[in-house]
């Protein structure tokens, strides 16, 4: 485990019964994440920032030169939603090759690039769930019609809690507008991962509201820059999902100068350790493109994060999680890295959802 990390001053809940805690609550809802912490060789990730809701091991397997493959055992099933953000302080990017059920397993592939688009070993944090109605609002689909300019995206990998049936639009190259029907009264975070076996990159645009409906813009990058065609997977948390688990916090980091600020309280959440006792979120500046988001309250083992870059009106910017630890003995501070479309530090704007098992409730 890299020392950048570590436990809260609490000794964290035994992992099974917050397994168990949180799915009765959410009996609806199977998912699974995990910070894959090695470069090479086949290995189970650490057990202090992984999840399975299928109660199997998580094995992570270093398939050849920036091809991974993660196995949720017993996590198997029809669809559901991927998502993968790199980890650590270079400069490498990570995405979704593919993911599908294989007998009672879940397998997740992962592919991770450098800036100019070539395969490189890399640390990630990957997520996968799938969820039916009856839980709070909350939205995913799989982009799969790249240079289509209107369709439903496959019934299998969409899901809408409010029953509303997701669409996408594509107004030009690499340029995408995703609408949620029912969700646009919902205060919530977007994360957003290409797909694929190319080396292209997707970030946000904007994401606002308008009729009811949550409507979110998002642009995919060729390595050099341009915008370029991509299939990519999206997922919209609302206030009180947070990623398939009640208890968690998001954030838009919406000031790339400030060194101390309050995100946006229209896109920000904390459950607080209770699901239901409101922590607060801050957040500021470290130096160029290196940024820091405190959640109070929430746990920080048991967890995993995501970030994804936000560019209006649009560059080829992106993001990784550098690390997330304990702050205070009372909640997390993740730290954030961004770069432009060849590596270089840059100022960026980014969403980030944050998510723990270690759910100390009830209330």
């Amino acid at each position: 485990m890299m020392a950048s990390f570590s436990a809260c001053a609490t000794e964290a809940p035994d992992a099974q019964e917050a397994l168990a805690s949180t799915t009765q609550a959410l009996s609806a809802t199977d998912f699974g994440f995990a910070w894959s912490n090695q470069l090479t060789g086949t290995f189970n990730p650490s057990s202090s920032y992984d999840a399975n809701t299928g109660g199997g091991p998580i094995t992570v397997q270093n398939v050849s030169t920036g091809h991974y493959t993660v196995t949720f055992a017993g996590l198997g099933g029809s669809g559901g939603n991927a998502q993968v953000v790199a980890h650590g302080t270079d400069s490498t990017r990570c995405k979704v090759e593919s993911w599908f059920q294989s007998g009672s397993n879940e397998l997740v592939n992962v592919l991770c690039h450098t800036p100019a688009g070539t395969l490189i070993n890399s640390k990630f944090v990957v997520r996968y769930g799938r969820t039916s109605p009856g839980v709070g609002p909350s939205a995913y689909l799989w982009a799969n019609q790249p240079s289509t300019a209107s369709y439903t995206p496959s019934a299998s990998y969409s899901f809408n809690s409010t029953g509303g049936v997701n669409t996408i639009t594509r107004a030009a190259a690499g340029t995408y507008t995703v609408n949620l029907p029912g969700l646009g009264g919902f205060n919530g975070s977007v994360l957003v991962t290409a797909h694929g076996s190319s080396s292209t990159h997707c970030n946000l645009a904007l994401w606002g509201s308008g009729a009811g409906n949550r409507s979110i813009e998002v642009r995919c990058w060729s390595a050099a820059g341009a915008l370029a065609d991509s299939t990519f997977s999206l997922a919209f948390d609302g206030a009180g999902v947070t990623g398939f688990n009640d208890v968690g916090a998001f954030a838009w980091a919406n000031d790339t100068a400030s060194a101390l600020y309050t995100p946006s309280t229209s896109y920000s959440y904390n459950s607080g350790a209770f699901a239901c006792d409101s922590g607060s979120n801050t957040a500021g500046k470290l130096s160029t493109g290196r940024y820091f988001m405190r959640h109070t309250i929430v746990g920080a083992v048991d967890s995993t994060v995501h970030v994804t870059a936000r560019s209006f009106p649009g560059a080829a910017d992106y993001c990784k999680v550098e690390s997330w630890i304990s702050s205070g003995g009372n909640g997390v501070e993740v730290k954030t890295l961004c770069f432009d479309a060849n590596g270089t530090a840059k100022d960026s704007e980014y969403a980030e959802s944050y998510y723990t098992f270690q759910v100390q409730g009830p209330c």
